[in-house]
């Protein structure tokens, strides 16, 4: 069911990267957009949310994403979202889509899981957005320890997601337009579910959003992923990732973090020329989890590194 890059258009994307330099991606078209993706973190207010749109305008940006699982914007602005969209108008931006946790695999759910991903597609119409961002929520086991649930999936939970989703993904565009993909996080990756679930999915109704932090962050290899499923992707995340920082998480210090793009591991210009080679009309998200402070710098990484358009 899973549809690959055509070859002649893999081979004119990639021949070249190990050469390519700053100026050639200036040269080339851009033909997809790019925004960013404020996060104010799990504590995240709507106050906090009106600020880093406010940062986000004053910084030239014109189309961002946000997480509705946990900021409820959706939910706040359902019966008003002229509202919502009037104090968006006033700052220049376009919410363009938010991203959700679902537990698509669990069919006790399944009936609740369509109805708000409906909601979410209906407001996103409303407002002028197009994608919600998928994020995979396993199904509970009580037999099994919760680190673990990813990876002890079975066949039929993959069968089970997939026929949520194809339902869900065939609805929203039929009744709203809006599209859905799916947004491995890090232990997706390390899970290596993410290709089972896109391979039990239908391409017609279900899409990919990949994050290239958390494909490195999982060990994956971005362009690979990229390359893989360009087919049917709407989006991705331009997120860095350093394998050898220091962090403190529930009180001991673990390696591994986020980072403002540029310092980390993640070689983006490829990523670029990929995109532009391919003629990628999608969307294109920078974004940092959490160090707001850090959004200027992210800003200009996009701009006058990358030579993108914002």
């Amino acid at each position: 069911m899973e549809n690959t890059l055509n070859r002649r258009v893999f081979l004119s994307a990639t021949g070249g990267l190990a050469a390519l330099g700053i100026p050639a991606l200036a040269q080339q078209a851009q033909t997809f957009r790019v925004g960013f993706a404020p996060l104010a973190g799990m504590q995240s207010t709507e106050k906090m949310f009106w600020e880093a749109c406010d940062e986000c305008a004053k910084l030239g940006f014109h189309y961002i994403e946000t997480d509705n699982t946990r900021l409820q914007i959706v939910e706040a602005y359902a019966k008003r979202p002229e509202a919502f969209k009037e104090q968006m108008d006033k700052r220049g931006l376009t919410m363009m889509g938010f991203a959700q946790s679902s537990a698509m695999s669990d069919p006790a759910q399944r009936e609740q899981v369509i109805a708000q991903n409906l909601r979410i597609g209906g407001f996103l119409k409303a407002v002028g957005g197009k994608y919600i961002t998928h994020l995979f929520s396993p199904r509970p086991n009580p037999a099994v320890p919760r680190d673990k649930l990813l990876e002890s999936m079975s066949s039929g939970e993959f069968l089970d997601f997939a026929r949520t989703a194809n339902e869900l993904g065939k609805r929203l565009r039929g009744e709203t337009g809006v599209r859905i993909g799916y947004h491995p996080e890090g232990g997706d990756v390390r899970a290596r579910i993410f290709d089972r679930i896109m391979e039990a999915t239908d391409p017609r109704y279900f899409d990919f959003w990949p994050d290239v932090g958390h494909l490195t962050a999982g060990g994956a290899n971005p362009i690979e992923v990229l390359k893989k499923h360009r087919s049917r992707m709407i989006g991705v995340h331009f997120k860095d990732y350093d394998p050898n920082i220091e962090r403190q998480r529930n009180g001991r210090t673990v390696k591994g973090g986020f980072v403002p793009l540029g310092k980390g591991a993640v070689n983006f210009p490829p990523l670029v020329a990929f995109l532009k080679e391919t003629k990628f009309t999608g969307q294109v998200m920078g974004e940092l989890d959490g160090q707001p402070e850090a959004t200027p710098l992210m800003r200009d990484y996009l701009v006058n590194t990358l030579k993108l358009k914002i």
